[in-house]
């Protein structure tokens, strides 16, 4: 491919860090869904029902998913081969993390993360169950260090297997396998970080600058500094993701921010907070609005892009409108539905 020169160039360079989202979106899993648990914890109380939690869980990843997986599958055509169907069951089983050859739907490569993301849905009651058994903070918070430091450990030189015998299903190909135990290790420093968050109060936003207003500066400007240079900050290379120096900053956001004076009203707009409401679908329809728009945009004679900054802009609104639409339309009314059902008793 020829060399991208010019404003081309820099867009792509930009948006090439993207594919760190998904370390970020680890950590905040980690963060949001052990909540609860840390809380009934430093409360001295049970933990919650499984039950709720599995169904709590199912209601907001499930339909909007299956939306998603289904519309692509008929576009493309996945029902009519033997293998697409087989891609299909895997992805709506979420059981395509499991082997090679279904990890990443060629229609949408992105799911491989969903599969990944329900695996960690089933290891986080496991770790609660625990946490719950040890008396205090302190030895909770070692127990998920020490979790960390043994998947970093036992982690092989590569987390990534090349994989050249899938003839079961796509014979001569070859996939890429990516450990969901060791991912799990971003969604432990989450884990962590919720724990430090709850145990400290709240800050009053009256001041105009307090210590975490310098925690959420000093941990964003890392990030965006190691983004915009296209610089890897420091981590185990086998890890991915820049592990652990990245999810630790993300953590440190997650943290600060709510606590900050000056830096959290930056982010409490209409926008922004919509905009993290529909965060899930942004991500599961992304990739399908960008393959749409690549047939459609004009591009060169060797195949590229024309205006890419434009075609990003286009891209962004139009992921926003779909994603809005399937929070509306599909999202919102199963989490409304769960959360009218009667509640179990304790």
């Amino acid at each position: 491919e020829p060399a991208l020169q010019g404003i081309d160039a820099y867009w792509t360079r930009l948006l090439r860090p993207g594919y760190l989202g998904v370390a970020a979106f680890f950590v905040l899993s980690g963060f949001l869904l052990s909540m609860p648990y840390w809380r009934a914890y430093h409360a001295d109380e049970d933990a919650p029902g499984l039950i709720k939690y599995l169904r709590n869980r199912l209601s907001r990843i499930v339909p909007e998913y299956y939306a998603c997986v289904l519309v692509m599958a008929l576009i493309v055509g996945a029902f009519t081969s033997k293998w697409g169907v087989i891609q299909v069951l895997s992805c709506l089983t979420f059981t395509n993390s499991l082997l090679p050859s279904t990890y990443m739907p060629t229609w949408n490569a992105p799911l491989w993360s969903i599969g990944i993301e329900m695996s960690f849905y089933l290891m986080l009651p496991v770790v609660a169950f625990v946490v719950f058994r040890l008396r205090s903070r302190a030895s909770a918070r070692c127990l998920l260090i020490v979790l960390m430091g043994l998947i970093a450990v036992g982690d092989r030189p590569h987390i990534e297997q090349t994989v050249g015998n899938v003839s079961l299903f796509s014979a001569g190909s070859s996939s890429t396998v990516k450990n969901a135990v060791v991912l799990f290790a971003h969604f432990l420093i989450g884990m962590l970080a919720a724990s430090f968050y709850l145990s400290r109060p709240l800050q009053s936003t009256a001041k105009r600058f307090n210590r975490y207003d310098g925690l959420t500066i000093a941990a964003a400007s890392l990030i965006g500094l190691s983004l915009l240079t296209q610089t890897a900050l420091p981590g185990l290379a086998h890890m991915h993701y820049q592990w652990p120096t990245f999810p630790i900053l993300i953590a440190m956001l997650l943290v600060s921010l709510p606590n900050s004076a000056l830096c959290a009203r930056w982010v409490e707009g209409r926008f922004i907070t919509t905009t993290a409401t529909l965060s899930y679908g942004f991500y599961i329809w992304h990739i399908p609005i960008l393959t749409g728009l690549k047939h459609l945009w004009p591009t060169t004679p060797d195949g590229r892009i024309t205006l890419l900054p434009a075609f990003v802009l286009t891209a962004l609104v139009c992921t926003y409108a779909v994603a809005w639409l399937s929070y509306r339309l599909i999202g919102q009314p199963a989490l409304t539905r769960m959360r009218s059902r009667p509640q179990a008793r304790p």
